[in-house]
């Protein structure tokens, strides 16, 4: 179980990585330059996405196993773990919009853009709302994994 924690961590930091080349990549697209390895970033990204959820609903899942049926769930002392879970949630259900508004292929080989009304603009702005707020809210957790801080500093 620990061993699955540290490739969850590690592949989350990879995802983020890929996250910032994939924005970019995406910018010079629009602007109308021809990026090559969009596909591929793509699918690199799904799979590692599914494997991070995955992990992230095994770790949920058993975390509330463990608590004892009629016990208090402390939903305030554990505002933290119970937001980073909703705002991933939210980027799992958001990511189908951000294909569908970005993922049109042309005859060409190329990326369509379809007409932008404000709701997919409104999904695209909370998607990236929503991976703020996870990428926010698990950097503490983050870097404790990796020892870069002391636990001390989050007691």
């Amino acid at each position: 179980m620990l061993a699955l924690r540290k490739w969850n961590t590690i592949a989350a930091a990879v995802l983020v990585g890929l996250l910032l080349v994939h924005g970019l990549l995406g910018c010079y697209r629009l602007l109308g330059f021809q990026t090559a390895g969009g596909r591929l970033l793509g699918v690199i990204m799904l799979g590692l996405l599914v494997f991070h959820a995955s992990a992230g609903f095994f770790f949920s899942f058993s975390a509330m196993r463990n608590c004892k049926f009629g016990k208090p769930w402390y939903l305030a002392a554990n505002w933290m773990f119970w937001a980073r879970h909703i705002s991933g949630l939210a980027i799992l259900i958001l990511i189908p919009l951000h294909f569908y508004t970005y993922g049109v292929m042309a005859n060409n080989g190329g990326f369509l853009v379809l007409p932008f009304p404000f709701t997919r603009l409104l999904a695209q702005i909370l998607l990236i709302a929503a991976i703020l707020i996870h990428l926010v809210l698990s950097l503490r957790s983050f870097l404790m994994k990796f020892f870069v801080i002391a636990a001390v500093f989050f007691p």
